[in-house]
């Protein structure tokens, strides 16, 4: 079955999946008049309760940018592509814009518009055809004229579906939208047997989901254990989950990263028991695979987006472990209507990301292009993977006999399983921790 096919058989009805609350929560009416017409030329507001840019106390910004990360183990091109200095912001309206509400739901929109390009470009989503501006990857087409309609039929399936995107207050919050958007109290959720435990603790089991473990090896979860759960569950008669939470790359806690065959895997899989894939890759940039001597910059292995024709997958990024947590902004990407819903309610909740964080993060982002997003992606990727290479090569002298592990390749987890049956590795790290020695 070819993707055209795929995507017109299996499209996912989102307005079919919303959990109770999700139904039942709509843009409040001022909100949604002050967000249309916020910025708007000729209009003067007089409702909102915005305060006027007048009364801000700060007139500029002017940040010191941190010098180059770079060694002797680090490219010179590199180190000249991240301009160090200042960044300074002393746009009237952009200083403005960044200290006053965050009025678009879906956030500020240059930067959200950056984050679509970088979507589109690494990832290539299946449900659109990319055509930004800067990264248009047009080709004449030499196929015969029944493959020609063929695409062309494919390329107007893919459009319906389409990609949006929307700035978001950090991961975990929109872990937690998510959630609340698609799931009732009760509801099953499909998850790595080892996973990111706030979202389990904090989100899911706190709304009285069931979580569902599915066994891992040491590229993610499995699929025939994926598949024997749901058919268990069937045969059982017991409701089926509907959403499968994972994190493919550097996954926390254990570091495993699924190759393009396994995800493909879980996505036929997906597309079976028609399930929504929450791809949470938060380790997305951390990518090392060939160690520090050759990391890849912004060459990364795609995510699930690069291979959904049905509109299932809900991508989670976030600026914590690219520039810093502190900043609390990541993007979520899918379908238009899951984003959009998704907006609504964080919007509801706290009024969306931080307007000066997502100012001052566009204009840094803005000042570096490319070239310079690429360079200091490589420098990170180089620190992470020296710091792998000496965990590991401190294990391989100590821990040998006693425990086993796999290479890290993404991420900054290594997980070690210490060997024999039934070994609880607790008391260690509770007696590392009374002894200050590492935790």
């Amino acid at each position: 079955m070819d993707a055209a096919q795929q995507a017109s058989s299996n499209v996912v009805d989102w307005d079919q999946r919303w959990s109770n609350e999700a139904r039942r929560k709509q843009m409040p009416t001022l909100q949604g008049i002050v967000s249309k017409y916020q910025g708007a030329p000729g209009i003067i507001g007089m409702h909102g309760g915005l305060p006027p840019a007048d009364t801000f106390p700060f007139a500029a910004f002017d940040c010191s940018l941190q010098k180059s990360s770079s060694s002797s183990s680090s490219s010179s091109s590199d180190a000249a592509a991240v301009k160090e200095g200042s960044l300074e912001v002393a746009d009237p309206g952009l200083v403005a814009a960044a200290q006053q509400y965050n009025m678009h739901a879906k956030g500020y929109p240059l930067l959200q518009s950056w984050a679509r390009d970088i979507v589109c470009e690494l990832h290539q989503p299946a449900t659109l055809k990319c055509s930004t501006s800067n990264h248009n990857h047009s080709s004449s087409n030499t196929a015969a004229p029944a493959q020609q309609q063929q695409q062309q039929q494919q390329q107007q399936q893919q459009q319906a579906i389409g990609l949006d995107v929307a700035i978001t207050p950090g991961a975990s919050a929109a872990l937690d939208a998510v959630a609340r958007v698609l799931l009732n109290p009760g509801d099953a959720v499909l998850l790595e047997e080892f996973t990111y435990n706030h979202h389990a603790e904090a989100h899911l089991l706190p709304m009285g989901c069931e979580l569902l473990p599915v066994p891992m090896d040491g590229q993610g979860l499995l699929p025939s254990a994926l598949d024997a759960i749901l058919s268990q569950r069937q045969a059982a008669g017991l409701p089926l989950p509907r959403l499968l939470y994972t994190i493919p790359t550097g996954q926390n806690p254990t570091g495993s990263v699924m190759s393009p065959g396994r995800m493909a895997a879980v996505y036929a899989l997906a597309v079976k028991w028609d399930l929504a894939i929450l791809e949470d890759d938060a380790y997305f940039w951390l990518q090392y695979p060939a160690g520090p001597g050759d990391v890849p910059g912004l060459n990364l292995r795609p995510g699930f987006l690069s291979m959904d024709v049905d509109g299932r997958v809900i991508r989670i990024d976030t600026l914590s472990k690219l520039l810093g947590p502190g900043y609390r902004l990541g993007w979520l990407a899918g379908p238009p209507a899951l984003v959009a819903k998704v907006s609504l309610y964080i919007a509801a909740v706290s009024v969306g990301a931080s307007s000066l964080s997502q100012v001052l993060i566009y204009q840094l982002l803005s000042r570096w292009g490319r070239e310079g997003l690429a360079a200091y992606v490589r420098q990170l990727q180089m620190r992470y993977a020296r710091t792998a290479a000496v965990a590991e090569a401190a294990a391989a002298q100590h821990l040998a006999d006693i425990a086993e592990w796999q290479p890290i390749r993404a991420g900054m987890f290594m997980w070690v399983k210490i060997k024999g049956e039934g070994v609880d590795a607790s008391p260690l790290m509770e007696l590392g921790a009374l002894e200050r020695s590492w935790w």
